[in-house]
């Protein structure tokens, strides 16, 4: 399962995405302060962040300068926040991606799905293998051929990449 931790204030909008989230293998932790986020992150292994600029305590640009400081895990911004000075500092502080709010929750999938395959997450890395793994399409091929699989089937044979060994 791919392990998220969200930054944003606005506690109704990251439990409609945390839920969303779940549909796709993807656990969410949510973190309405900057301060309990930064923390968050130093106890446990996510995969990847969302990150609200505009947050208590703290702005949302410093949180991402911390958090580049402190580790190399991928992150994306959300933010309502559109000046385009926000959005080139959040680049230029180790942003993966900046996704401007309002948003359709299928384009944060897919931004983390492209994001993760980048950095080799093992959801997604299986092309060195003879069996290749296609979350978008949900499908799957052994040795170039597709392979017929129900719905159950697909979900089962993910379930055993995420639990190699």
């Amino acid at each position: 399962m791919i392990q998220i931790a969200m930054v944003e204030d606005d506690k109704e909008l990251a439990e409609l995405l945390a839920s969303f989230l779940a549909n796709y293998s993807m656990e969410v932790t949510t973190y309405s302060t900057p301060k309990a986020f930064l923390e968050g992150v130093k106890n446990h292994a996510f995969d990847l962040a969302i990150i609200d600029l505009t947050l208590p305590q703290m702005d949302g640009l410093e949180v991402c300068k911390l958090l580049r400081e402190s580790c190399d895990m991928p992150f994306i911004i959300s933010s309502a926040r559109s000046d385009l000075s926000d959005k080139l500092i959040g680049l230029e502080r180790g942003a993966d991606d900046y996704l401007p709010k309002p948003y359709d929750p299928r384009e944060l999938i897919a931004r983390i799905q492209t994001i993760l395959k980048r950095h080799k997450h093992p959801l997604f890395a299986h092309s060195d293998s003879k069996l290749h793994i296609d979350e978008n399409k949900m499908s799957a091929s052994l040795d170039g051929k597709e392979l017929e699989l129900t719905v159950a089937e697909f979900e089962i044979l993910k379930l055993l990449f995420e639990k190699k060994g």
